[in-house]
């Protein structure tokens, strides 16, 4: 899977980022610390994630990608903002985790976004005051009178379709590592410690 990422260009901007397999992130959750292990993280320098590019689910599993990857989202703005701190920059009071699930061969697109609120909530185990709304675009392949017809990538127009979506998807992935990789994000620094 990483070297259609790659294909596709995801890792060539910004400028160092690498597609990475089964990187680990802690994630504190009502006061523990676990660990999440997406399929596929695009990083940059200094270990900040971009993006979470899949959570491989295959059609046997029964556990629902989008909860996972909703976790691992939250983990990876947990880790940024640790690593924010670590090289003298401020934490972020939120930002929107773009993130790719694939069921089978059928992708799913979301743009996860995590609060300061949300992160608290979680970490102290306690549900948040606002609701979290992700956005998500789920193919019309995942649909059950599909107009592509079959929902694989043996089928020619799904296959297209599928990559068309990535490659659009991708652009939103570079304007959410803009923010992350920003000093001067000034109007979403978290000034508490």
């Amino acid at each position: 899977m990483t070297t259609v990422f790659e294909t596709l260009g995801y890792d060539t901007y910004p400028k160092g980022a690498a597609v990475m397999r089964q990187w680990t992130i802690k994630l504190n959750i009502s006061g523990t610390m676990k660990t999440v292990t997406p399929d596929i993280v695009l990083i940059r320098a200094q270990d900040r994630i971009i993006c979470l590019v899949c959570e491989d689910k295959r059609e046997d599993q029964p556990k629902d990608p989008q909860a996972q990857v909703i976790a691992e989202a939250i983990a990876a703005f947990q880790c940024n903002n640790e690593q924010r701190l670590e090289s003298g920059l401020k934490k972020l009071k939120q930002w929107t985790v773009p993130c790719i699930t694939i069921k089978g061969t059928e992708p799913a697109l979301y743009m996860v976004p995590v609060t300061k609120e949300l992160n608290v909530a979680v970490m102290q185990g306690q549900y948040p005051n606002h609701v979290t709304r992700v956005k998500s675009c789920i193919m019309p392949w995942n649909e059950p009178k599909s107009r592509l017809g079959r929902t694989d990538m043996t089928h020619v127009a799904f296959r297209r379709e599928a990559l068309r979506m990535l490659v659009c998807f991708k652009n939103l992935v570079r304007m959410q590592a803009k923010i992350i990789n920003e000093k001067a994000a000034k109007n979403n620094i978290d000034d508490e410690p």
